[in-house]
């Protein structure tokens, strides 16, 4: 829980986040590689695993320079 406000505003409001669960890991893998010249891919996996709790995200994609 944290009080927070606005750049520049005056009214001040609770933000509530999920908690992590006790005794839960933190896992963050990622991945990228070259496909030709200013072209890239790129995966990741964001987890949480917790006996009582899993959050898992996955990442997948192309970036291109020019």
């Amino acid at each position: 829980e944290a009080d927070m406000r606005f750049a520049g505003g005056t009214t001040v409001f609770t933000s509530t986040g999920t908690p992590i669960a006790r005794d839960a890991g933190v896992v963050n893998l990622k991945a990228t590689t070259g496909f030709a010249s200013g072209i890239n891919g790129y995966a990741g996996y964001d987890g949480t695993l917790g006996k009582d709790a899993q959050d898992h995200g996955f990442t997948l994609g192309v970036k291109a320079a020019f």
